[in-house]
């Protein structure tokens, strides 16, 4: 894998780990993380949400969010390269 793969990678599991996250619960940073699990199956909120947690990821544009059952899939353009991160609720 080269070097600009590996930062893509690295990238997307930043972004995983934003969404994934509770907002207020990381210690070091009550800023970090999101409220997707308040959107409720609203996936304008869902949308709204995402981008809320990774707009500090520099690069990163977050095009599209969707359920999917227990699943929130969202479609990411990295450095205008689109990827697509999957996080179990």
């Amino acid at each position: 894998m080269n070097e600009v793969n590996e930062k893509i990678e690295q990238t997307l599991k930043s972004c995983q780990s934003a969404c994934f996250c509770n907002k207020g619960e990381f210690y070091p940073d009550k800023d970090f993380g999101s409220k997707i699990r308040q959107s409720l199956d609203n996936e304008k909120l869902l949308l709204s949400f995402a981008r809320s947690a990774l707009k500090d990821i520099d690069g990163v544009y977050v095009k599209n969010a969707k359920f999917d059952g227990e699943f929130v899939f969202l479609e990411i353009l990295v450095n205008n390269e689109q990827r697509q991160v999957s996080i179990k609720l």
